[in-house]
């Protein structure tokens, strides 16, 4: 493989690399996405476990006041029955406390509305009819009075429970929403977690890639270091001459061998050698003396 090809090699291990990456930070962004979405679903439980108690005080507030309800008119409808018996007996048709109602309203006619001497008289003379038969109700009007403070009990019972139940529907809607959005967060973090798997699949292929390319890159390198290596020894000084290390060595040895010369020692058959290498002649026999 040439230098042309190993730097196509080098690009295509970039390009992995850079997916590898790329892939690896999707998966690590989709973690953080993950965890911040359980941390909204752990807050949310721990509301709703709140929005379920206060759920439940509403309803059961709503359904004490239905019951007080019941409870009154239960009482309302014994009163009313003991009412009618008695004043069966006394032999009033009359209800004592539309008696009364009726009272009321015709003294309340006398002191608002501008009647004559004459009408004034005759009203006076009904309600003293009327007051005649309360007195003969005796007991029952007690009953009737009775029944009366039922009835508005009633009312202001069925009042605070529609009061409470408009609460407590209110309540849910906003209850349900809340829980609409947390089993959508619960949807997403199944996304979110899908996703992740996905994109770590793609880390470990790209990764697996990328070890491949690059022990081939690897070997490649060696290869060519090895055929440049022997290409320059081939183009190498021929036998005899030396590389620039050896050349210095060589020229070193020379010089402590022309001192030997110069001092008249005795030369080697190692210092003669050298020195024809260096010299690339041989000496003469009177210098070998």
């Amino acid at each position: 493989m040439n230098q042309p090809d190993i730097k196509n090699l080098k690009d295509e291990l970039n390009k992995v690399h850079t997916e590898k990456e790329k892939w690896f930070q999707e998966k690590e962004e989709l973690k953080k996405k993950i965890l911040e979405t359980i941390s909204r679903i752990k807050s949310f439980k721990t509301d709703n476990k709140t929005l379920t108690e206060k759920a439940q005080q509403l309803k059961d507030e709503r359904d004490f006041h239905n019951a007080k309800v019941r409870e009154l008119i239960t009482s309302f409808k014994e009163l009313s029955k003991e009412s009618k018996t008695k004043l069966k007996a006394l032999g009033i048709k009359a209800d004592p406390a539309r008696i009364l109602q009726h009272i009321e309203h015709l003294e309340q006619k006398i002191e608002t509305e501008a009647i004559s001497f004459t009408k004034e008289k005759q009203v006076m003379e009904e309600i003293k009819k009327l007051r005649k038969q309360l007195d003969q109700a005796g007991t029952a009007q007690a009953l009737t009075l009775q029944i009366t403070t039922l009835s508005k009990a009633i009312d202001e019972e069925k009042q605070k429970a529609q009061e409470a139940h408009d609460v407590y529907k209110a309540f849910l809607k906003d209850y349900k929403k809340d829980t609409k959005e947390l089993i959508s967060l619960s949807k997403q973090v199944g996304a979110f977690k899908k996703k992740q798997e996905e994109a770590f699949q793609l880390f470990l292929d790209f990764k697996k890639k990328f070890e491949e390319l690059n022990s081939k890159l690897k070997d490649q390198l060696v290869s060519f270091k090895e055929r440049t290596f022997q290409k320059q020894k081939s183009h190498a000084k021929p036998q005899g001459s030396s590389l620039p290390h050896e050349e210095k060595l060589l020229k070193e040895k020379a010089k402590e061998i022309e001192e030997k010369i110069k001092d008249k020692k005795k030369l080697t058959t190692q210092d003669l050698i050298a020195y024809q290498a260096q010299k690339e002649e041989p000496l003469d026999e009177e210098k070998k003396q």
